[in-house]
């Protein structure tokens, strides 16, 4: 099992929270407001998730269960709690663009992308279809785009 891995990935998506949840902006207009407020949900959402997705197979290996399916377990809980999650994110993201007057950025459907690859692999892995070394891969996809939302929050709060 890649334990280390896990957590390390476990522990960078828990810092990334940490200084997303303390960070603040200069410009205070409402829709300003509500644009960071969805950028930082999104954020810890994503690295929550990642928490969960790189703790729960160690877990589960822990509890007697052979590391394929803890792996394949695993990727059924990201497979469901990410479709969730997914649904939730697609459905919000154009009235906050539209708040601000904009489009959604081609970046942001990228990362959407990549978020959707992983989760659709993890149901094809949890049915046997593919490896379960994918897992890995698809939590890092969801650290890299809780990142990219990291940086996207950061540069925004900036002085101008």
């Amino acid at each position: 099992m890649h334990d280390d891995l896990l957590f390390v990935m476990a522990a960078f998506a828990g810092f990334a929270s940490l200084v997303a949840a303390i960070s603040r902006r200069g410009d205070d207009s409402p829709e300003q407001v509500e644009y960071d407020f969805r950028t930082l949900r999104n954020v810890l959402l994503l690295s929550l998730q990642a928490i969960l997705y790189a703790l729960a197979p160690v877990l589960l290996a822990r509890q007697g269960l052979s590391t394929e399916f803890a792996f394949r377990a695993s990727g059924v809980l990201m497979f469901v709690a990410g479709g969730v999650y997914v649904l939730f994110t697609l459905s919000a993201l154009p009235a906050a663009y539209g708040q601000l007057g904009r489009t959604v950025p081609l970046s942001f459907k990228l990362n959407a992308g990549v978020v959707i690859g992983g989760i659709l692999s993890q149901g094809a892995s949890a049915l046997g279809w593919i490896p379960t070394d994918t897992y890995v891969l698809a939590i890092a996809g969801f650290l890299y785009c809780a990142g990219f939302g990291f940086v996207r929050l950061f540069v925004s709060l900036r002085p101008v």
